[in-house]
């Protein structure tokens, strides 16, 4: 089970989509039980996200690493469908 540190190791050097601004490595988090990671140290499930610090935009790590974060074993809902990863 990864912790933190590990999912910020994740977004080193990756640039937002929208603006081009290299993404700070700095992971947020919220509770998520249905659809989030299990992360070291947290006792339920985690939305994991990081915000660009120029256009302000809120990247959640499935959106933004796509299929890298989903073979650790994260969902995201798409139109409607949930699609699960690696879980």
């Amino acid at each position: 089970m990864l912790n933190l540190d590990d999912y910020a190791k994740l977004v080193e050097g990756k640039t937002c989509p929208r603006c081009g601004e290299k993404l700070p490595p700095k992971i947020g988090h919220r509770l998520d039980p249905k659809h989030g990671f299990d992360v070291e140290g947290f006792p339920a499930r985690l939305m994991l996200y990081v915000t660009c610090s120029k256009c302000g935009y809120v990247w959640e790590l499935v959106e933004l690493l796509g299929e890298v974060v989903g073979k650790l074993g994260g969902s995201e809902e798409t139109s409607g469908e949930k699609k699960v990863y690696g879980g």
